[in-house]
């Protein structure tokens, strides 16, 4: 399969055609992706200024469409649009059960692993792993992911602005709802809101 791949951080991305992806497997799908999209943080990965484990497979805002689905999942069904959400709540830790699913634990650690949630990356070439930029690793033809981190996105969205929903879209409106909490009638302006 295709896919933009980063040996080591400073040195050049490399577009190869040899990288393998495992079957989804249960609680995960299948995404062919159409678009993703480049963020300051996979510069920031790209230029070393972030430390990541390398080889590594960038991009972390993409969309595209659900393929399969692994064993006894239920989800978003084949054909259906979606974007990737980085931070997939594994829906069993304290922080998830409480509501608070963009404090889960496991999805933080998967984050900064570059894998998936139970400790894979999914990607390999040459039987060596490749790790995966904040957990979702965009740069390729497809990707495995949780059902947990797609959000399904309407027909009359784009798959250019559908890519910014699970970054620099989460990032500002977080900001927004989480911060300053506005209440209705506010006026609201972000500046800078992406990695």
């Amino acid at each position: 399969m295709r896919a933009a791949v980063l040996e080591s951080q400073g040195g050049p991305v490399a577009v190869v055609d040899d990288v393998e992806l495992d079957e989804p497997r249960s609680g995960e799908a299948l995404i062919d992706l159409a678009v993703a999209g480049v963020c300051g943080t996979d510069l920031s990965l790209r230029d070393g200024r972030m430390a990541f484990t390398t080889p590594l497979l960038l991009g972390h805002e993409a969309a595209g469409r659900v393929a399969a689905l692994g064993p006894n999942t239920g989800g978003p069904p084949p054909g259906r649009r979606v974007t990737l959400w980085m931070r997939p709540p594994c829906r069993a830790c304290r922080a998830c059960l409480r509501g608070d699913a963009g404090l889960c634990a496991r999805s933080g650690a998967m984050s900064a692993r570059g894998t998936l949630l139970d400790g894979r990356t999914g990607f390999s070439r040459g039987g060596e792993p490749l790790y995966r930029a904040l957990g979702v690793g965009a740069f390729t033809q497809r990707i495995v992911m949780p059902v947990a981190g797609l959000v399904p996105v309407p027909d009359d969205v784009p798959d250019e602005v559908a890519a910014l929903l699970g970054c620099g879209v989460a990032t500002g409106a977080g900001a927004i709802l989480n911060v300053a909490r506005p209440a209705p009638g506010d006026v609201v302006l972000v500046l800078g809101g992406g990695g």
